[in-house]
Order: C-alpha cells, then structure tokens, then sequence
C-alpha cells in the first residue's frame, strides 16, 4: 500500500502477587510515507490485568489469561489510534519454558465500544507467539508473529501478519 510505519513500544509491568499483574504498553507511532499522511505521536495506550496459573509450574508450563482495555490516548486527526474509540480484549495464554528457551502464546479477541454515529463495530481475533532466548543474565532476544483477522467491521474476513524481532533487557539484578 505503500505506507511506511514504525511502531516503538515502552512497557511496564507490577506482579501484586505471583499470579496477578497489572501492565502498560505506551506506543508511539511514526508514519513516514507516503509523505501526505506523515505523521507521529503516542497511539492508544493498553493497560492489561493478567492472571496466571502455576498449577503445571513444576513442568514448565504456565496458563493465563486476563483482560486488555486500549484507552484512547491517540490522534483521530493523524490517525494514529483513536481519541474516543475504546477497545476491551479478553484472552487466554500458555507459556512453555525449559532452560534459557520460552515459547508463549495468546488467542485474543477484541471489540470496540464508545463509537460516534457512523462508526462500525469492529471486532478481531489475534494469535500471537513469540520465542525468546535467554543471552545473558539481564538480556533476552526474541522474535515476534502476530496474526490478526477480522470478524466484524468495515475490514472483515481481511488477514495481516506480523513478524518482529526485539531485545528484551531488564535495567535491575532483581528482575521481578
């Protein structure tokens, strides 16, 4: 289509307990081309209340799931996220790990509420994985596949697939 976007992510994450967590995901967006729809700024920001599972720790295994809220921090104007639309994605997770090797999986299902007049209802499902490979201590490299298709809305029955390769570092000795 000839867009050029660059999508960078700040995340953040507090366990209230072993198995309960509340996250944040601040993204900011950078649209470069075509140069008439050049734009940048912070999109929708996700807060997310995770529940997991340690039943199957001992294995390796770790199930979850959790409910994920987009508020609408970003630019109707750019378009870059919304600033009316809120998004409420329910989903469930399964992680494996043995040794310095992660495998992680979600299935997701969002919907949109709080639509002005003349705007469709959208809802998606999404199956993400990701591999992570422990390098070091504190540094982590991964790769990341999203895949997302609509179900409802101006885009459904459409596909798209993401494939994202990243670093993940943890700043403190202490990682929790």
């Amino acid at each position: 289509t000839g867009i050029h976007e660059n999508t960078f992510r700040l995340e953040g994450e507090y366990s209230f307990t072993r198995s309960v967590s509340l996250a944040i995901v601040t993204p900011f967006i950078s649209r470069t081309a075509p140069a008439s729809e050049r734009a940048s700024g912070l999109g929708n920001i996700e807060l997310s209340l995770k529940a997991a599972s340690l039943a199957f720790g001992e294995h390796g295994l770790l199930l979850g799931g959790g409910l994920s809220a987009g508020l609408p921090t970003g630019s109707d104007a750019k378009g870059i996220g919304s600033a009316h639309i809120v998004e409420l994605e329910p989903f469930v997770d399964a992680g494996y790990k043995r040794d310095a090797f992660e495998l992680v999986g979600f299935a997701i299902l969002s919907s949109t509420f709080h639509r002005r007049v003349g705007e469709q209802a959208e809802r998606n499902l999404t199956f993400n994985f990701s591999t992570l490979y422990k390098i070091q201590a504190r540094l982590e490299g991964m790769i990341e596949v999203a895949t997302e298709r609509a179900l409802v809305g101006p885009e459904s029955g459409s596909q798209q697939t993401f494939i994202a390769p990243g670093l993940k570092v943890y700043p403190f000795r202490n990682r929790s």
